[in-house]
């Protein structure tokens, strides 16, 4: 696709029908989810961060998929067996897939990210909150999203 093409559509994403809701007690930290399916344990999520907000140390154990929608979404890898972290920047348009497995933290540049997010379970376990040393603080499961996604569904 030409350049000129690319700057012909370029565009802002408007998130002004989405229903953010906090994140805990996360600051500058919303999500919103659009479907669960828990007989195939699929999510498709969103994610917003504010500018120059990050959110906590997590593994994600489904396999996922992200699209960046608006902004840069910075990722802090860390490898469990070096301790190493690594720092990448993802601009605007980037897709990823990951199989599952990565410890990192991820937030949001000068502009904040916005990031849609699918993900694809081979158990019932979705992702799990690590704490600061890396170990585990909390599991969750395909039907902690699906309550989620009812309670949003009957508030309208």
């Amino acid at each position: 696709m030409s350049e000129e093409l690319n700057k012909a559509i370029s565009f802002r994403f408007d998130d002004q029908n989405v229903t953010w809701l906090p994140f805990g007690k996360f600051k500058g930290l919303a999500y919103t989810i659009f479907d669960v399916d828990v007989e195939k344990r699929t999510a498709d999520v969103m994610f917003r961060f504010e500018p120059n907000t990050k959110c906590f140390y997590h593994r994600h154990v489904a396999a996922s998929s992200a699209l960046v929608v608006d902004g840069e979404h910075h990722v802090f890898e860390v490898d469990e067996a070096t301790g190493v972290e690594s720092h990448v920047v993802k601009p605007v348009g980037t897709f990823t897939y990951k199989s599952g497995g990565d410890v990192h933290i991820e937030g949001g540049g000068d502009q904040g990210v916005t990031v849609f997010m699918h993900m694809e379970a081979e158990t019932d376990l979705m992702y799990e909150v690590l704490e600061d040393d890396l170990s585990l603080k909390m599991a969750v499961s395909v039907q902690q999203f699906k309550e989620t996604l009812d309670r949003i569904k009957s508030k309208g």
